[in-house]
């Protein structure tokens, strides 16, 4: 559906990018702005306590920092996976993409954001982008965070840091998540 395209979602994230949330008078567009934001006003959920802050913030900014490393891993497997899911990707961020920004752009309100953005996916095709990417490298280097992070689970705790749930385990899932489903348990 390809809703960060719609005039709606471009008045509360002018970046178009997903995920953007509004909370209360707050509006955020940033994941790891979001994971911060959602533990500061629910300390209750002790998802960023005190004490393992400085432990947290380095999962968050690991995560982060290969950021496009997991976007290359992500992409360079679903285009290689069939013709099919290769065709499927192709309309989604090339195709779609562009005819909603194009449509976008008649709309004087968001005519000079949509021919940026625009200007943008023109110069650049995710496709051949993902097919250029070495898959046996950024296997290899997914790899070295899902060490780290079997290394850290290795003394039977039930999460990253301890026996608690937080933001380590929130960008841990996602990594997790994104290999599985990828290359399902042979990284692991």
């Amino acid at each position: 559906e390809m809703v960060n395209y719609e005039p709606w979602f471009v008045r509360i994230q002018p970046k178009m990018t997903v995920p953007a949330m509004k909370y209360d008078d707050t509006v955020l567009g940033d994941s790891q702005d979001i994971l911060y934001f959602l533990a500061r006003k629910h300390p209750e959920q002790q998802l960023y306590p005190a004490h393992k802050q400085a432990a947290i913030d380095n999962y968050i900014r690991a995560f982060y920092d290969n950021f496009g490393t997991i976007a290359a891993f992500t992409f360079a497997h679903w285009v290689r996976k069939s013709p099919q899911v290769k065709a499927f990707i192709a309309r989604g961020k090339n195709e779609k993409s562009i005819a909603k920004l194009k449509k976008l752009g008649e709309d004087p309100e968001f005519k000079q954001l949509a021919q940026q953005k625009l200007a943008k996916k023109l110069r650049w095709d995710m496709v051949r982008w993902a097919e250029s990417q070495d898959v046996d490298a950024l296997d290899v280097r997914m790899g070295v965070m899902l060490r780290q992070m079997e290394t850290d689970l290795a003394d039977d705790r039930s999460f990253l840091l301890g026996e608690q749930y937080t933001l380590a385990d929130v960008v841990g899932t996602a990594y997790c998540a994104r290999i599985h489903f990828n290359k399902g348990e042979e990284l692991f």
